[in-house]
């Protein structure tokens, strides 16, 4: 009777030690710890020196262990590594099979690393590897991750063409490029063609197609495609729900978001940071303070982490609602978390008391937050604020080998501003501003707090100090809170405005997305009753009616008018939308001009319009102006 059981014991032992994976030899996780261990920047000597020291001889471990080591190291904080160890291994002579480079281009998609995993999946071609769906996949989502979302789907469409098996994780990083480049219709196009091939539709792939739509705003898609999800039978989460209640709140449909967090909550669907985030951003857009503020009290309630970005929408929510008083107790919430809340979050509050005619509480207010942050920023010794007082006259901001010089219109305590001509980017405008002060010697970090189109010329606004510094939030809030006044001066055409001196309001609201034009992604700005609230006055200040004239220009029957031009609002575009709105499109306007564009620009060479005057208050709570 002891032999039975004596064998039996046997057997189980063997089993377990079966049914335990192996461990890599101590040698592999040496090596794979000292790898780790080596800076990013390091050389292939020195990660050779690791795989003689543990690998002994020359080094070169066999195949299946340069396969354990390279998987290992895909795992690991530092990207590069993986990718030295693969080169130094291949010079070594080590045969490179797909697992190889598998492991390697994996660790490129990690760190978005696109150009080095095409190289190596061309390698792969060129040594006579062949190419593995993993392969491709990782190399798709590194293009995708590092911005190269046309690479992405070109490399995809490779794959179609040469019979390569196609996964749900290959239509997925596709799906997700097209979303990335605002190319929806061929996200669609590539589910449809899942359902085709009998790919399995998952609800990640779900949620990435919505979350396509999402960013272009076409909110009715979403919608069609998370009703379509429950016949499928595809479960749906909680990202499927945060990407179409993005996509709802986005589209200016507040009311659906809200009705599906009301949903949500009634489920068994987790409610993460995300889905609160996103439903008290509807809450603002349909004014409804008080559900706002009840949405962020719910959080603590369901232990979800409350974030500063809850509490920014909550306190717009608030300053929507016209209730400055709650927007500043909020305010007030946030600041307790957060010891530096942005300067966008005050100037909400601000522009909720300035509606409520509580000027003395905005003023009160603005200062008392400039100088918390001057306090913090000293404690933290960041970027100090420029205190010392420049010339406020015209003088050049230039940088030797930066081209022609900007001319300084106004340079006070925490602020610079500049002329920006036209055909210069507000980013450029700032490089050579900066450029020009580190080559003085002076503090040369700056923040675009307020942008000029490309194509607009005038008056462009930089704070001192990076965009953590009080001046950049001091300026933040005081746009935010529409402190600021601007001033543009345009050229439009079309029918009569009114006689010099008349003047008008536009109060349309304005839509902001991402349009597929023929598989090219490009913005589009338009008049839209699911935009954000949109305001620009103007004045007349000549006209030109053109029975005399209309044969030169070529405006028979038509006038063109000399406005001046002050956005009470700062949406993309805004003047330009509006005006063209208005039937009078801005003269030489190749976003909405273009029946007129051609004989616009036979004499107008540029867009006319220009940023004449800023008037705001400097670091020390001075009124200033750049003109």
């Amino acid at each position: 009777s002891s032999l039975p059981r004596l064998f039996a014991a046997t057997f189980l032992s063997l089993h377990a030690m079966l049914s335990r994976p192996l461990a890599p030899p101590l040698n592999e996780e040496n090596a794979i710890r000292d790898l780790r261990n080596l800076d990013s920047n390091v050389g292939l000597e020195e990660v050779g020196s690791v795989f003689r020291r543990h690998f002994g001889g020359s080094g070169l471990p066999d195949a299946r262990a340069a396969t354990r080591v390279l998987s290992k190291l895909r795992d690991s904080r530092q990207s590069e590594m993986p990718l030295a160890a693969m080169r130094w291994l291949q010079e070594a002579g080590l045969e490179a099979n797909v697992f190889h480079f598998g492991a390697a281009i994996a660790a490129c998609e990690k760190s978005g690393a696109w150009a080095v995993a095409l190289g190596l999946l061309g390698d792969m071609a060129r040594r006579q590897v062949v190419r593995s769906t993993i392969a491709c996949n990782s190399t798709i989502s590194a293009c995708e991750k590092g911005g190269q979302w046309l690479r992405a789907l070109q490399l995809f469409s490779e794959m179609a063409g040469g019979q390569m098996e196609l996964s749900t994780s290959t239509y997925s990083v596709a799906i997700r490029a097209c979303g990335k480049a605002g190319m929806w219709t061929n996200a669609l196009r590539l589910l449809s063609a899942m359902e085709d091939d009998q790919v399995e539709v998952d609800t990640i792939v779900c949620a990435t197609a919505i979350s396509a739509c999402e960013k272009v705003g076409e909110w009715e898609q979403a919608l069609g495609l998370f009703a379509a999800m429950a016949p499928r039978r595809i479960d749906k989460n909680t990202i499927t729900c945060n990407a179409l209640m993005s996509s709802c709140e986005k589209g200016g449909q507040w009311a659906a978001a809200l009705a599906l967090a009301s949903k949500m909550m009634r489920s068994a669907i987790a409610m993460d940071t995300i889905t609160y985030s996103a439903a008290i951003s509807a809450c603002a857009r349909g004014a409804r303070w008080a559900h706002a503020v009840g949405l962020l009290r719910g959080m603590a309630g369901r232990l979800v982490e409350v974030d500063a970005i809850a509490y920014h929408a909550a306190v717009a929510a608030c300053a929507q609602g016209g209730s400055w008083r709650q927007a500043l107790a909020v305010y007030d919430e946030l600041r307790e978390s957060n010891p530096s809340p942005s300067g966008i979050s005050l100037g909400n509050v601000i522009h909720a008391c300035k509606d409520a005619s509580a000027w003395a509480v905005a003023l009160l207010l603005l200062d008392r937050e400039v100088g918390r942050w001057s306090q913090a920023e000293r404690r933290t010794s960041s970027a100090a604020v420029a205190r010392s007082e420049g010339p406020s006259s015209r003088t050049p901001a230039h940088a030797p080998g930066k081209g022609e010089a900007l001319e300084m219109l106004l340079r006070r305590p925490g602020l610079i501003a500049v002329l920006k001509p036209p055909r210069l980017s507000s980013a450029e405008a700032q490089e050579q501003v900066r450029s020009s002060l580190a080559a003085s010697g002076e503090e040369a970090a700056l923040t675009l707090v307020s942008r000029l189109d490309v194509l607009t010329s005038g008056a462009l606004l930089l704070a001192r100090g990076d965009a953590r510094s009080s001046a950049a939030n001091y300026l933040l809030a005081q746009f935010a809170g529409r402190l600021v006044s601007k001033t543009y001066h345009c050229l439009c055409s079309g029918g009569s405005l009114g006689a010099a001196g008349s003047g008008g309001i536009n109060r349309a609201p304005i839509a902001l997305s991402n349009v597929d034009a023929g598989g090219a992604a490009s913005e589009r700005v338009a008049v839209s009753e699911f935009g954000l609230d949109a305001r620009t006055t103007f004045r007349v200040q000549a006209f030109y009616c053109h029975d005399h004239a209309g044969a030169t220009l070529g405006y028979p029957g038509e006038c063109l008018a000399l406005l001046e031009v002050r956005p009470v609002t700062g949406r993309t575009n805004q003047i330009r939308v509006h005006m063209a709105s208005m039937g009078r499109p801005l003269v030489s306007d190749t976003l909405l001009g273009r029946p007129r564009l051609s004989n616009d620009q036979r004499w107008c060479p540029r867009l006319f319009l220009h940023c004449s005057r800023i008037t705001l208050r400097d670091a020390n709570g001075k009124t200033c102006t750049a003109v």
